[in-house]
């Protein structure tokens, strides 16, 4: 077992924090104990009082097929006048740790694990298959990026959150289900999937970031919930084979780009009575809109160019 000593700065409500951080190897992977700041930040602290959790932030191996343990020991070590002693941790987060090994096909994660944080799987382009447990609630930036050998994924009901870039570049993903507890979809998480056909997405999520499904060229279809009020800046940008959709009532605001580039794009469906307020270029490049819906966009607010 190597032990490795090093100090991580963060910065938590504009007061900047320097802790140290004890990250040993086991095996072939690689743990951090998660300190009372991190623990706070993740969301993980009130669940464990006894920071007895760790984070796995490393592998080693060259393995295909992958099994992440649920537990793992840190030696604490030797101080003056004290004897060193062994500490077992709870592994709940995973962060960078199979970061570009294209060698991983699939991968079990143990249902400790309550956050699949940043970048853990990003660039893993040979990874097939992954089940997510049940007790994750929230998917990381890029935690998933550039997989571009993914299919499909399940995500479950317990997730809150699908931060930003999450599944951008999965180019071979096909449909996903958003379950109903999912709140917010990061900026670009789903961008350039360019093979995304469909998405069911459940009337909890009342948040999308810019760019959400930029550049997913197949998504032909797609029906957005009726919590959502704004449809952000280059949203459907260059969503190629989009052909129609209907905004809901909810929605106060069309901003930049946000269907730029659909081209064919032919019917939008809008609420009677609709005022939205509409980016200038909100439909630039979409030449195929009907008239109905160029008059209805008209009628709503919409002052830009087709």
């Amino acid at each position: 077992m190597k032990n490795y000593k090093f100090f991580v700065v963060m910065i938590v409500m504009g007061i900047i924090i320097e802790s140290g951080v004890l990250a040993q190897s086991s095996g072939d992977f690689i743990f951090e104990q998660i300190p009372m700041t991190k623990a706070v930040m993740l969301g993980v602290f009130l669940d464990n009082p006894g920071l007895t959790i760790a984070t796995l932030v490393g592998y080693t191996g060259d393995a295909a097929k992958v099994e992440i343990p649920s537990n793992c020991v840190i030696t604490i070590p030797e101080k003056q006048g004290t004897v060193g002693s062994t500490k077992p941790l709870k592994v709940v987060a995973i962060e960078n740790a199979f970061m570009s090994y294209q060698r991983l096909t699939s991968v079990v994660i143990p249902s400790t694990v309550k956050i699949i944080g940043i970048n853990a799987f990003n660039g893993c382009t040979s990874l097939t298959s992954i089940a997510i447990p049940n007790s994750v609630t929230k998917i990381g930036v890029a935690a998933f990026r550039n997989c571009k050998s993914l299919t499909s994924i399940s995500i479950p009901t317990s997730v809150t959150e699908i931060e930003r870039n999450a599944f951008s570049l999965c180019n071979d993903l096909t449909s996903i289900t958003i379950p109903n507890n999912v709140k917010k979809i990061g900026a670009g998480a789903f961008m350039q999937c360019s093979n995304l056909k469909s998405i069911a997405i459940p009337d909890s999520v009342n948040e999308f970031g810019m760019q959400s499904f930029s550049g997913c060229t197949n998504l032909a279809s797609i029906d957005l919930p009726n919590s959502i009020t704004k449809i952000d800046t280059g949203m459907f940008k260059d969503c190629t084979s989009l052909k129609s959709i209907k905004i809901p009532k909810s929605v106060s605001a069309i901003n930049k780009g946000a269907f730029s580039g659909c081209s064919s794009l032919a019917k939008i469906t809008l609420e009677d009575g609709a005022m939205i307020k509409i980016a200038k270029d909100a439909f630039k490049g979409v030449p195929t809109l009907d008239e109905q819906t160029q008059n209805a966009l008209i009628a709503a607010g919409y002052k830009g160019k087709f």
